[in-house]
């Protein structure tokens, strides 16, 4: 519970979760607190987070507040599976805050939350940059809130994107 992470280069984690040595976890950072029987909160502060195949795998519980603010997260478009995502969630994400990051070069998204597998809600996208790139995709979140960000899309995407099952945003 509320583990720090601040002021880091993280990158190069290249290995697919699904192949030998089993390492990586195929994020940069990979939090999933429903594994471990702790509740979260942690905190991804002031950090780059580059070429991995997902830049932070990032789920929640809700208990505890999870904040992930003024990191540069650039280029997590290694192939692997969700690949191409900065932020990604589908095991469920509640009470975070995104807020004051960068994003650039993550062809699908800078955010995504799939909410296939957990719920999705309770969520601050907030004061974030994106350049060439989706901002964020939501799929069966709910009760969240997007303000402040500055988009700038390439005109084959949308800046956002609300995908389906999402109710509340």
């Amino acid at each position: 519970d509320n583990v720090v992470i601040d002021g880091f280069t993280i990158e190069g984690a290249s290995n697919s979760p699904s192949n030998p040595p089993f390492s990586a976890l195929g994020a940069g950072v990979w939090s999933n607190p429903s594994f471990s029987g702790s509740n979260g909160g942690h905190q991804i502060l002031n950090n780059i987070i580059q070429n991995n195949i997902k830049g932070i795998y990032l789920n929640n519980t809700g208990t505890l507040q999870t904040v992930i603010q003024r990191n540069a997260l650039r280029n997590n478009n290694l192939p692997g599976p969700a690949g191409g995502v900065s932020v990604y969630s589908d095991l469920g994400l509640q009470n975070a805050l995104i807020d004051q990051n960068s994003f650039t070069g993550d062809p699908t998204a800078g955010i995504f939350t799939a909410g296939s597998l957990g719920t999705q809600s309770n969520i601050t996208i907030s004061n974030n940059q994106t350049l060439s790139e989706r901002l964020v995709i939501l799929l069966n979140t709910t009760a969240s809130l997007i303000t402040g960000n500055t988009i700038t899309a390439t005109p084959q995407s949308s800046g956002i994107t609300i995908a389906g099952g999402d109710d509340g945003i």
